[in-house]
C-alpha cells in the first residue's frame, strides 16, 4: 500500500531528518514542502502493522520529530 507521511520537525532538524528517511527501506521518496508540514515521504507498504511499524518505531522516534500526519493512498492512476 501507498502512504504519502507529513512531517514536522524541529528547527534546524530538516536535513538530518531527510538522511535518517531515505536510510528506511519503506520510504520511496522525500521532499522538503511548504505549508503545514515540513518533509513529505512517500512510503511501500505491505501491510497495516507494517505501517504502524514504519510510523510508531521507526519515523516518530526519529530525533527532532515533531508531529506526524499518515494518508493512505485509496486508489492511483
Amino acid at each position: 500500500m501507498k502512504v504519502f507521511v507529513e512531517i514536522s520537525v524541529a528547527r534546524g532538524k530538516v536535513g538530518k531528518t531527510l538522511h535518517e528517511l531515505r536510510r528506511m527501506k519503506e520510504i520511496r521518496a522525500v521532499s522538503v514542502v511548504t505549508g503545514h508540514c515540513d518533509i513529505l515521504a512517500i512510503a511501500e507498504v505491505n501491510s497495516i502493522e507494517d505501517l504502524s511499524r514504519l510510523i510508531t518505531d521507526e519515523v516518530q522516534s526519529l530525533q527532532g520529530i515533531l508531529r506526524t500526519e499518515t494518508l493512505v493512498c485509496l486508489s492511483t492512476d
